[in-house]
């Protein structure tokens, strides 16, 4: 995988760091596991505060509160 960007509120910035850790890894093990690349060139991570709901899943981005 090229790129793997996180967003934030300034105030959320230690949770992110946190949460997204390991996310490289994960992708690292998706690749090895399947003996292929990631198909899509950057995954990118909005952190978003008070959401309407716990977790939304779209094929380009992932919401969690």
């Amino acid at each position: 995988m090229n790129e793997i960007t996180h967003f934030c509120l300034p105030q959320l910035l230690p949770l992110m760091k946190v949460t997204s850790k390991f996310l490289h890894e994960g992708f690292e093990f998706y690749e090895e596991l399947l003996s292929t690349r990631y198909p899509y060139s950057c995954y990118k991570q909005v952190y978003v505060d008070e959401a309407y709901s716990d977790l939304h899943s779209y094929a380009t981005m992932s919401i969690l509160e």
